[in-house]
């Protein structure tokens, strides 16, 4: 039963580990994409300058 307890309990804590770096690559592609979103609204307001 101990082993069992023990296994489920490395179980659990190797699920919350995967979960961080879930969250951690989830916040990684959101902030890829926000840098992106911004990249191309800096380039269309100095397309836009350029073109007055």
């Amino acid at each position: 039963m101990k082993d069992l307890e023990a296994k489920l309990t490395a179980a659990k804590g190797s699920c919350q580990k995967q979960q961080s770096r879930l969250m951690q690559i989830t916040s990684i592609a959101e902030a890829r994409a926000t840098i992106k979103h911004l990249h191309s609204l800096v380039v269309n307001a100095r397309v836009e300058e350029y073109e007055r």
